[in-house]
This record gives C-alpha cells, sequence and structure tokens, in this order.
C-alpha cells in the first residue's frame, strides 16, 4: 500500500501558524477584494473629517494590525470598536468590527467560536457582499476543519448559487479547493477532480503562486489517493515549483515532504534523502523563528497590558465625555425648545398683526368710500332741491298760465307761454342727463372706451348740433380746429364734455355775441379752447369753480339760475381722458375754457 503524506494544509484560506494561541506576528492571506472593501470602509485610511471618534480608531487599528498579521492587537481593538458602536458610529459599521472579530478567531483555529460569530452576522439584512461571500467561504472552510463534510460542503454549494454571479474570482479560487478537498475527503473522486480544475483556471488567470501550489498538492493527492501515480507526480513537481515561486515556507514544507514520500515509494532514495534534508532545514528555521515569535511575544504582552490599561481609561472618559454630551445636549434642547416657543408666539403675533392691520385698512376703505357715497348722496340731494326745483316750478307756472289764456281764448300768449316752457323743459331734460353721466361716474359704472381720436372730427360733430341753438339766438359760432391733432379718449364722454361748454358758452352769451372754438398745440400735447364773449364771472365765483366737488350759483344771459353743476361734470369726463380743464374769466369780458391733452401719434 502507498505511503501518502498527510497534507499539511487543508484548504486554501487557512494560514499555516503554530499554537493556536501563539503571540507572533502570523502571515495572514486575505483575497485582495476583501482588504480593498476594509480599507475603502475605514474612515481614517480614506482621511474623511470626523474620523476622531472611539470607533473609528478602533476599527482602522484592528484592520491595520489584521493586514499585518498582528492577531491579538486585532482582536482588542476589534472589541473596543464593538464597544464604541453605540456612540461613534452608525448601525452599518458594527458589521465590520464583529467580522474581524470573527476572522480572528477563525485564524487563531478556534471554530466553533468562529463559526457563532459568523452564524450572528449573517442575521444582519445590511451585510456586505463582499463580507457576506468571505463568511460562506470561511464557514465552509471551518467546518471542514472540524471534518463535518457535508455541512462545509452545504456553504460551498450555498456560495455557488448565490456570489458565483458577482465574478469574485478570489473567493472562487477558496470555495472550489475547499470543495473539492470534501468531496476528496467524501471519496467522491470525480465531482473533486472538476473542483480542483476549475479552481486551477481561476488561479491562473489570478496569477496567484500560492493558490496554485495549494490547488495542484492537492490535485497530486486525489491522484495518488488512487494510485495514479502517473498523474500525480507531475502534480507534485508543479505544486513544489510554484511553491518556490510563492516563498511560503509552510509550502515549501509541505511540497518538499510530499516529494520526498513520493521519491521514496519510487525507490530513488537519493532523491528523496535531499528532499528530506531540504524540508528539515525548513523545518528547523521556521523552529527557531516561532522561538524568536516567543520571546517577543512577551514584549508584545507586556504592551498590549499598557494598551488595555489605556483603553480601559479611555472608556472611562468616554463615560464621563457622554454624561457631560447628554448636559449639554438637554441644555441645548431646552434652549432650543424656549427659542421655538418664543419664535412661535412671535409668528402668532405677527399673524394677528397683519390680520388686523388688513382688517382695519378694509374697514378705512370702506369708510371712505361710504364717505365718497354720502357725499355723492348730499349733493344730489342738493342737485335736486335746487336746480331741479326751479325749472319744475316755472314749467308748472307756465302751465297754469297756459291754462289761463287758452280759457279766454288768448292764443297769442298761449304760444309764447309755450315757448318759454320747451325752453325751460330742454333745459331741464340737459340737467337731467348731466346728473345721470355724473351718477355714473361717481359710482364706476360709466361705460369708457378710450381710442385714438380726430380732435377736429369730434368738435365738428358738436358744432353742428349747436349751430342751430347758436343761430336762433343771433350768436355767431365759429369752429377752427387743424386735423392734425389726434387725442387718446373716449368718444362719448368728450361729447358730453364739448357739449356742456358749448351750451354754457351759449347759455351766458347774449344776443350778437361770439363763440370760438380754437386748437392750438405742440409735439407733445395740444390744447382745445372754447371761448365766448358773455357775461364772465367774478373772482370769487371763479375761485369757486376751479375747486373740484365745488359749484355756484348764477344767472345766465336771459335770467335763469345755474349752479356751474355741468361744469364739475366736464372735469370730471377729462381727468379721466389724461386731460385737464382750466377757466379764465371776467366780469362782463367773457370766458375761456382751456382742455389740455396729451397727444397720441399711434397709427
Amino acid at each position: 500500500m502507498k505511503y501518502l503524506c498527510k497534507l499539511a494544509v487543508a484548504i486554501v484560506s487557512v494560514i499555516f501558524i503554530g499554537t493556536a494561541f501563539a503571540h507572533a506576528q502570523q502571515t495572514v492571506r486575505l483575497p485582495v477584494n476583501l482588504k480593498q472593501r476594509l480599507i475603502a470602509v475605514c474612515d481614517v485610511c480614506q482621511h474623511k473629517p470626523g474620523s476622531n471618534t472611539g470607533y473609528r480608531q478602533g476599527l482602522h487599528h484592528s484592520i491595520e494590525a489584521l493586514l499585518s498579521g498582528e492577531l491579538d492587537s486585532a482582536y482588542t481593538h476589534a472589541l473596543y470598536a464593538i464597544t464604541q458602536t453605540d456612540t461613534g458610529s452608525d448601525g452599518s459599521g458594527r458589521q465590520y468590527a464583529y467580522f474581524i472579530k470573527a476572522k480572528v478567531l477563525y485564524y487563531k483555529k478556534l471554530y466553533t467560536q468562529a463559526i457563532a460569530e459568523y452564524k450572528q452576522l449573517l442575521g444582519n439584512a445590511q451585510l456586505d457582499t463582499i463580507i457576506r461571500s468571505n463568511i460562506y467561504t470561511n464557514l465552509g472552510e471551518c467546518y471542514l476543519e472540524l471534518s463535518d463534510f457535508k455541512q462545509a460542503l452545504h456553504y460551498f454549494d450555498s456560495w455557488k448559487q448565490t456570489f458565483q454571479k458577482y465574478n469574485d474570482l478570489y473567493s472562487a479560487s477558496a470555495v472550489y479547493q475547499n470543495s473539492g478537498l470534501c468531496l476528496f475527503h467524501m471519496e467522491r473522486y470525480a465531482e473533486a477532480e472538476n473542483d480542483f480544475k476549475q479552481t486551477l483556471t481561476v488561479n491562473e488567470q489570478l496569477r496567484d503562486t500560492f493558490g496554485l501550489a495549494m490547488n495542484y498538492m492537492n490535485l497530486a493527492n486525489l491522484y495518488y489517493n488512487q494510485y495514479l501515480d502517473s498523474k500525480a507526480i507531475p502534480c507534485f513537481e508543479k505544486s513544489l515549483l510554484f511553491a518556490k515561486r510563492a516563498g511560503d515556507l509552510e509550502a515549501l514544507k509541505s511540497a518538499y515532504l510530499n516529494m520526498a514520500v513520493v521519491e521514496e515509494n519510487r525507490n530513488r532514495f537519493k532523491e528523496a534523502l535531499q528532499y528530506r534534508k531540504q524540508y528539515e532545514t525548513l523545518h528547523d528555521s521556521a523552529w527557531n523563528r516561532d522561538n524568536i515569535w516567543k520571546l517577543a511575544s512577551q514584549e508584545k504582552k507586556f504592551t498590549a497590558q499598557i494598551k488595555e490599561n489605556k483603553i480601559h481609561l479611555l472608556e472611562q472618559q468616554a463615560l464621563v465625555s457622554n454624561a457631560q454630551l447628554k448636559t449639554q445636549r438637554w441644555q441645548r434642547n431646552t434652549l432650543l425648545a424656549v427659542a421655538i416657543g418664543f419664535l412661535a408666539i412671535a409668528g402668532f403675533s405677527l399673524v394677528a398683526y397683519t390680520i388686523t392691520r388688513r382688517k382695519n385698512k378694509i374697514i378705512v376703505e370702506q369708510k371712505d368710500a361710504l364717505d365718497l357715497l354720502n357725499k355723492t348722496k348730499d349733493r344730489l340731494y342738493s342737485i335736486v332741491a335746487h336746480d331741479l326745483r326751479s325749472p319744475i316750478y316755472s314749467l308748472k307756472t307756465n302751465l297754469a298760465k297756459i291754462k289761463t289764456a287758452l280759457s279766454k281764448g288768448v292764443m297769442s300768449e298761449t304760444n309764447e307761454v309755450l315757448a318759454n316752457a320747451q325752453h325751460i323743459a330742454g333745459n331741464t331734460y340737459a340737467l337731467l342727463d348731466n346728473l345721470l353721466n355724473w351718477t355714473l361716474s361717481q359710482t364706476n359704472q360709466l361705460l369708457f372706451h378710450p381710442q385714438r381720436l380726430q380732435l377736429q372730427a369730434i368738435v365738428q360733430q358738436v358744432y353742428f348740433d349747436y349751430q342751430p341753438i347758436a343761430a336762433n339766438k343771433q350768436i355767431e359760432l365759429q369752429q377752427s380746429v387743424p386735423p392734425g391733432y389726434f387725442i387718446k379718449a373716449d368718444l362719448n364722454s368728450m361729447k358730453i364734455v364739448l357739449r356742456n361748454l358749448l351750451d354754457n358758452a351759449i347759455k351766458y352769451t347774449p344776443a350778437g355775441g361770439r363763440v370760438s372754438i380754437t386748437a392750438t398745440g405742440n409735439s407733445t400735447q395740444c390744447s382745445l379752447q372754447i371761448e365766448d364773449t358773455g357775461i364772465g364771472m367774478d373772482e370769487q365765483l371763479l375761485a369757486g369753480l376751479q375747486t373740484e366737488g365745488e359749484t355756484g350759483v348764477q344767472q345766465d344771459a336771459d335770467g335763469n339760475t345755474s349752479t356751474g353743476f355741468g361744469l364739475n361734470l366736464c372735469r370730471v369726463m377729462v381727468q379721466k381722458n389724461n386731460g385737464s380743464l382750466h377757466i379764465s374769466s371776467k366780469k362782463n369780458a367773457g370766458t375761456q375754457v382751456d382742455l389740455l391733452f396729451p397727444l397720441n401719434d399711434d397709427v
């Protein structure tokens, strides 16, 4: 029966260490992607601001220690980081400290404890994908070391189903290598060979000489156990070749020992002796290295104790700082609540003040509108009481005269009274028309449509209406308005203004007088003048008419009284058309009314 040397390497990612609790520095082989992930999640390594908290410093030192092979230091700092996770990190950061703790237990060959820690980590739904993938491979390796091949194979198969799609070559190399070892121990040689060959392909892609050394060694064992020497011996030779390239002491020891056994079984004792000597030399150097590490471990124990005391002191300081921080937070929250309360009161006060001010403004506006309505009402009552009372009384008197004349049969007197009554009715109608227009303007109900108007055309329309009236009173009516003046105004309101002004001019001009309409202007405005040679006004009456809203009582050329209400209406209408009205007059010398309007040259 062939002698098969028990391989020193059980699984590809288990590191060759001495005693499980040795304090010496060890060679830790972490997958490259796992190293990169641990460095990436370290805020200190990434130089992120605010990285001086206990958790971040603890995690940083544990990562550094793990990468340098200082397992005891990595374990200590990981435990410290775990104690700080409630105050110095978020919940997702806790997984990395727990992972390093479990990783150290795994490297220490405390497989049962490592399995418990790894399974607890798998319950974290936010677990990092690379960390989860590595946990599955380590769990399978732990069960493999415990010779629970069925359970180990379960985790390796689970990894293949879940993580193979991520194309993680580092984990794939370990999974297929160790899955092959499980199948090898379960004597499922064909499946084991497929997994070993799959591992060869992955390691060749990674150019991992250490992985290739272990892979060829396991494949050689597989063939050698089946007495397939022709396949096994080349694999042993390749394992030695790649172990030399990798420079790993334990891998070289295993390779030399396996070659010594192979050559001895082939009766090539000289070559077997040479390989045995190489093995013994490496074994002695490893023994010396371990002794040096044991001496160094005593110093490291002392240093670790100092660090432990320091950590304890830091923990006490952290407790004091936490208490102070809680007090400061309480004070801050109290001040913040008081400030918010004051701001809320100020905000409510401001809203109440704004609402009150708005209501007061509405009340003032409504009061002003009511005052205007009362003023309009009083004015209306005054007009009805004065301007309408006199003509209505005159009509009543004339109707009584007509009745008397008709009863006596005096037709000449009847015609004269009828003519007088007709004249009074015409004036009364004009007064009512002005009263209606004024009321509409005061209540904003007057239809107003500004448009571009030719001043000459408006004047001519009114001029032709009043020419017969002026001729009947033997008054000369003239108009001389150039055609080039255009204004923007409402046509109806302009006609009302011109009718009232011409009516007043004819009314206050005696027979044989003259009324003229002329226009002058410049580049920006024009002036329309209506001038008569009538009875004029004294200064007191003129001053009253110049004030908006005021009227004055005066008799016309025929002895009829008037309050000047039409003139007040004209002023309102002119202002609505963006113009202005000016009156100049002298007693017994006539009156001139000037209307100023801005020109509108838009075509």
